[in-house]
C-alpha cells in the first residue's frame, strides 16, 4: 500500500462519522494527511505519497483513526502533534490545540498597526507556545515572554520552544495574566484568553470537551478574562504599543456591553475571526471612559 492508498482509506473512514473538524484540519483528509505526517515524523507537504507505507505505521494509522471515531478526542491529542500555520509543535491535552487566527496576523506582520517592528512581545496565556514561537520567528529581533498560569502549558511551551531552538530569544514565565510583568512594556501584546460562556460550551461538538476547561471557558458572558486585559494592558504597553486579543463569538456581547470600544476587527482570509487590534493610545481615552471596567 502506498501513503496516497492510504491516505484515500483514512479519509473515507474519518468521513464516515460526523466528526468536527475545528482543531488545526479543516477536512476529513487533512486530518488524514496530518495524522500520515506525524506517525511519519515529516513535514505534512512532504508526505512520500507513491512510496510504499511501512506495515507498523499503516496499522498505528488505522488505529488511532479508529480512537478518533470512538472518543471524539482532535487528532492532535492522540498523536500528540499539531501544526500551527506551517510550525510544528508538540501538542498535549492540557492546552488548547493551537489553531488562534492571531497566526494569520503574525505573518502579515501587522504592519498597517505597528509603527515598528516590534522588540519586546508578551504572549498572555501563551499554552503550546504557538503565539509566541510564531511571533519570534515573524519579528527575528525580538525578544518574547510566553506567559500561562498552568505549569503543565509553561512545561510544554518550553519544549516547542526548544525544538525551534528559540531558547534565547523567547522565555516561559508563570504569570496569572499580566500580574507577573509589573514595571515592564511591549510593543506588543498577544492573547487567546478563555472567551467561551458555560451556555455555548454545552452546544459544542464533543472534540471541545476534550481540551482544558480553564483555557476555553470564561464567566460574565465570556468576557471577564479579556476586561482584566484591558484594565491591566495599558500599563504595559509602550507609547506605540498594539494589543491583540481572540475572544471569539464573545465579540457580539463585547461590542454589547461598549458599543464605543475604538478596536478593529480584521477578516482573515483562511477563516476564523473575533480579534480585535488596538493601539496604546486609543485605549488609553476608551480607559479614561470607562473607569469602573
Amino acid at each position: 500500500m502506498r501513503y496516497l492508498d492510504l491516505l484515500e482509506l483514512l479519509t473515507r473512514r474519518l468521513g464516515s462519522a460526523p466528526l468536527h473538524y475545528g482543531h488545526g484540519a479543516a477536512t476529513a483528509q487533512d486530518e488524514a494527511w496530518y495524522l500520515l505526517a506525524a506517525l511519519s515524523d515529516i513535514e505534512p507537504a512532504s508526505l512520500p505519497l507513491n512510496q510504499p507505507v511501512p506495515a507498523l505505521l499503516a496499522e498505528q494509522a488505522l488505529q488511532l483513526v479508529e480512537e478518533r471515531l470512538r472518543t471524539r478526542k482532535p487528532m492532535a491529542y492522540l498523536t500528540g502533534a499539531a501544526w500551527f500555520y506551517g510550525l510544528p509543535l508538540h501538542c498535549s491535552e492540557q492546552v488548547l490545540v493551537p489553531r488562534s487566527p492571531i497566526g494569520e496576523l503574525l505573518h502579515g506582520g501587522l504592519e498597517s498597526w505597528l509603527q515598528a517592528p516590534p522588540r519586546h512581545i508578551v504572549d498572555v496565556g501563551t499554552g503550546s507556545g504557538s503565539l509566541a514561537i510564531t511571533a519570534a520567528l515573524c519579528f527575528p529581533h525580538s525578544r518574547v515572554t510566553a506567559l500561562d498560569l498552568a505549569d503543565a502549558a509553561l512545561a510544554l511551551a518550553a519544549r516547542n520552544i526548544e525544538r525551534h531552538d528559540l531558547q534565547r530569544r523567547v522565555r516561559v514565565e508563570r504569570s496569572d495574566g499580566l500580574s507577573a510583568c509589573a514595571g515592564r512594556r511591549y510593543d506588543l501584546i498577544l492573547s487567546n484568553p478563555p472567551y467561551v460562556p458555560w451556555q455555548e460550551y454545552l452546544t459544542l461538538p464533543p472534540e471541545y470537551w476534550h481540551e482544558p476547561r480553564l483555557a476555553l471557558l470564561s464567566p460574565d458572558n465570556g468576557l471577564a478574562f479579556t476586561r482584566g486585559l484591558l484594565r491591566e494592558a495599558g500599563r504595559h504597553l509602550t507609547e506605540d504599543g498594539v494589543l491583540v486579543v481572540e475572544v471569539g463569538n464573545s465579540e457580539y456581547q463585547l461590542m454589547t456591553r461598549w458599543p464605543d470600544f475604538p478596536a478593529e476587527w480584521p477578516e482573515f482570509q483562511h477563516g476564523g475571526g473575533g480579534v480585535f487590534i488596538i493601539g496604546a493610545r486609543e485605549l488609553a481615552q476608551w480607559r479614561q471612559a470607562h473607569p469602573a471596567l
